[in-house]
């Protein structure tokens, strides 16, 4: 696929395109990037021979995302594994909004997310990743969906 196209399918919100954009951005460190997209959320599964930097890797999915300008990618939501582990190191959900003065609506209901400062420079709720059976199914179904992703396509 030419980078013209890759681009413009990127820009659309295709999570291929972009995944596609990620791994040849993060190809020298070695981390494989799968995505896909349900509705305005963009999920983000990355995989590395060693444990990912959370913020650091937020930071570059954000920063690469408002850049492109995807208006149908209204969220993300990050999964880190570390090859070899069956269960993700962390799990991170944030919006692509500009950055405003939190609600104590939300305050409330995510008072026990893991924060840096009363404003999160990412708006990002972060949450240890469940060891359960739920998230190896929901695994599984997210493979399944690219998967059959890339047989529909012929890709």
């Amino acid at each position: 696929m030419t980078q013209p196209l890759l681009l413009k399918l990127a820009k659309q919100g295709d999570a291929i395109a972009i995944a596609a954009l990620m791994n040849a951005a993060l190809y020298a460190q070695r981390i494989r990037v799968r995505a896909r997209r349900e509705r305005g959320c963009l999920q983000v599964m990355l995989k590395s021979a060693t444990p990912l930097n959370q913020h650091a890797t937020i930071a570059f999915i954000r920063r690469g995302l408002l850049r492109l300008q995807a208006e149908p990618i209204e969220s993300v939501r990050a999964y880190a594994w570390q090859v070899g582990q069956e269960f993700p190191e962390w799990i991170t959900e944030f919006t692509l909004e500009t950055i405003a003065e939190p609600s104590s609506a939300t305050e409330t209901q995510f008072n026990t997310a893991k924060r840096t400062s009363p404003i999160s420079p990412f708006n990002q709720v972060t949450q240890p990743a469940p060891r359960s059976r739920e998230l190896f199914k929901f695994g599984f179904m997210v493979i399944f969906s690219i998967v059959i992703y890339y047989v529909v396509l012929g890709v």
